[in-house]
């Protein structure tokens, strides 16, 4: 008989007091009647399946195999027996959606600390009423932090400051992964390192518009300014641009590695620890990003930009930069630049090329 039991199962050792393999009981449970007679000791058989297991090595149950593919009969309540992982039946029912409606054994946990619960709140598959969120596995992560990974919250969750080993709540997770409530408010909520949940929700463009905590900071001193960042375009007036992290990195330099600064920015000059301005990280991130296909549009300054000698504490200018980058257009603009300048001070316009040879 060819079905998925036959295929994916290797042959068990032995008979059982049936006088079956491993594999002819599998193929058996295809028998609902079978199944609903089968003693306690048949279910806890073990063989090895690799389809259900990454090791192809570990052992798991009849029953396992059973929840697996939705064959368990309806008295069956092994629920506890494990496979060679901890990996428990009930584990296996969660992930496949088959638990009874009258489970209880939500702490069941295998050796990683993740309990059943974890694995059906992962599947949206949590009871109505269901009440314990603070089950943790052994990161400190709980059933509500795994629920608010999947969007899996019930309405009217209210236990967002739980918190795993690092400190990190579920609003944070909710937030990373776009579940956050709307009405959700208590943005200083923050893990171990004063990452804020505003911080998180500044990285995925949730912050709501009216928010002013842009210079909060965390212990390295990246401010909710620099989250932002990441995939928000700051206004050219925006106030925070010269808040600076640990580095000396402003939001401005940040924004130059994002490739986030807006159309009209001017703050160019503003330096990091190394005096690399933030000319410099925008030639230097622009450069990388065209490398790898995800720059769209030229690689060049402003009209006005005026900030091409500024040195790094390696002296490196801007525009030596530009050159050292074969940043053609970026050139060619401080081409443009410097003869403009050289005539306005009087020089004589055949002499520019003899000016720009300098240069070089």
């Amino acid at each position: 008989m060819n079905n998925i039991f036959e295929v994916k199962c290797r042959k068990f050792d032995g008979k059982d007091g049936l006088g079956l393999s491993f594999d002819e009981l599998v193929e058996k449970l295809n028998n609902s009647s079978f199944a609903e007679d089968l003693a306690p000791e048949i279910w806890g058989l073990r063989g090895r399946d690799p389809f259900l297991l990454d090791s192809v090595d570990s052992e798991v149950t009849l029953a396992h195999i059973a929840a697996l593919y939705n064959r368990l009969p309806a008295s069956f309540s092994l629920w506890g027996l494990v496979d060679d992982n901890g990996w428990t039946v009930a584990h296996a029912a969660a992930a496949m959606g088959v638990l009874p409606d009258d489970f209880q054994d939500w702490s069941f946990a295998d050796k990683d600390g993740t309990t059943v619960a974890h694995v059906a709140a992962e599947e949206g598959l949590l009871p109505d009423g269901f009440s314990m969120w603070d089950l943790r596995d052994l990161k400190g992560a709980t059933v509500a932090h795994v629920a608010a990974r999947n969007a899996n919250l019930p309405s009217g969750f209210s236990q967002w400051q739980l918190a795993d080993n690092r400190g990190r709540t579920v609003a944070h997770e909710a937030a990373a992964y776009g579940s956050l409530p709307e009405s959700f408010q208590d943005w200083r909520l923050a893990d171990s390192d004063g990452w804020t949940l505003a911080h998180e929700a500044a990285e995925v463009g949730l912050l709501p518009r009216e928010f002013d905590g842009w210079d909060w900071a965390t212990k390295s001193g990246v401010t909710v300014a620099h989250a932002a960042t990441i995939g928000t375009i700051h206004p050219a007036d925006f106030r925070f641009w010269s808040l600076p992290d640990i580095n000396g990195n402003t939001v401005a330099h940040k924004a130059a590695k994002h490739g986030t600064l807006p159309t009209g920015f001017t703050r160019w000059g503003l330096v990091n620890n190394k005096k690399e301005t933030v000319a410099h990280a925008y030639l230097l991130a622009a450069k990388e990003r065209c490398g790898r296909g995800e720059f769209s549009h030229r690689i060049e300054f402003p009209d006005n930009f005026e900030d091409w000698d500024a040195v790094t504490d390696e002296g490196v200018s801007v525009i030596e930069l530009a050159r050292i980058l074969e940043i053609g257009g970026v050139i060619a603009k401080y081409d443009a630049y410097k003869i403009e300048q050289y005539i306005a001070e009087g020089g004589r316009p055949w002499r520019v090329g003899s000016v720009l040879r300098k240069e070089v």
